[in-house]
């Protein structure tokens, strides 16, 4: 099986790439497949876990055979669980060891967001609005994001637990020796330019149409406000907060 797994954190662009490598329609249908409840995924893993699986797989999978799968740093130990479930090879394993096992044959490609401020004030605003994702001709409300009130704390809080995610991820790709391809949003807001060569550390073969992107930047004047009063409030509390910018 010829797969890859989109290592990502929320807000960092993961859908864009998803829906990228989808539009190629030879790069499998990346999405956070294991997006569930712990309690579920068990349920699914000791029921018939093999057939669950499969159908992931398939669910994940373009006609070529590609299967793409998008992986936030907290569910590595949940999938990693279910793979202890249902193969016996693995249950004496550690979650985060079993996960990078299974997956072994896979590549990995991990999607970081330079500017952490913008993404912790992403993540925040998506939150208070329920707004994640934007496609295709819808556009944004005039007033999106109004009823979201600034809070110095809580960004700060969660520009930490970013950094904290991105840590997490090169700590496992040193611990598990993993060869993964790194891309930076930064670099790919604006284009599509990176996905011939995206493919070809995939191994991925085939031509395929080019289209315009579909997904859309969920950000306003209100975003860039946030950010800015936040660089402000941090330069108050300075020496109390991490760098801006992904480990």
């Amino acid at each position: 099986m010829k797969g890859y797994i989109i290592c990502a954190t929320q807000r960092s662009g993961s859908t864009m790439l998803c829906d990228d490598l989808k539009s190629t329609k030879i790069a499998g249908l990346p999405k956070e497949y294991f997006n569930k409840p712990m309690k579920k995924l068990k349920e699914q893993a000791n029921a018939d876990g093999k057939v669950f699986l499969d159908s992931l797989f398939e669910s994940a999978s373009t006609e070529n055979g590609v299967v793409g799968i998008k992986v936030m740093s907290n569910q590595i130990n949940r999938i990693g669980e279910v793979v202890k479930i249902i193969f016996p090879e693995y249950a004496d394993m550690k979650p985060d060891e079993a996960f990078f096992k299974y997956f072994k044959d896979f590549k990995f490609v991990y999607l970081k967001r330079k500017n952490v401020v913008k993404q912790a004030v992403s993540r925040f605003i998506a939150r208070g609005t329920g707004v994640y994702h934007l496609r295709g001709k819808k556009e944004l409300p005039e007033n999106y994001g109004s009823e979201v009130e600034y809070n110095y704390e809580e960004l700060a809080k969660e520009a930490k637990k970013i950094r904290r995610e991105n840590v997490k991820w090169r700590k496992y790709f040193k611990l598990f020796d993993v060869n993964f391809y790194e891309l930076e949003y930064e670099k790919i807001a604006n284009n599509t330019k990176y996905v011939p060569d995206l493919l070809q550390f995939l191994e991925i073969e085939g031509g395929y149409e080019k289209k315009p992107r579909k997904t859309k930047k969920v950000a306003n004047e209100l975003a860039d406000s946030f950010v800015a009063k936040y660089k402000e409030d941090k330069e108050k509390n300075k020496g109390s907060e991490g760098s801006d910018e992904a480990e």
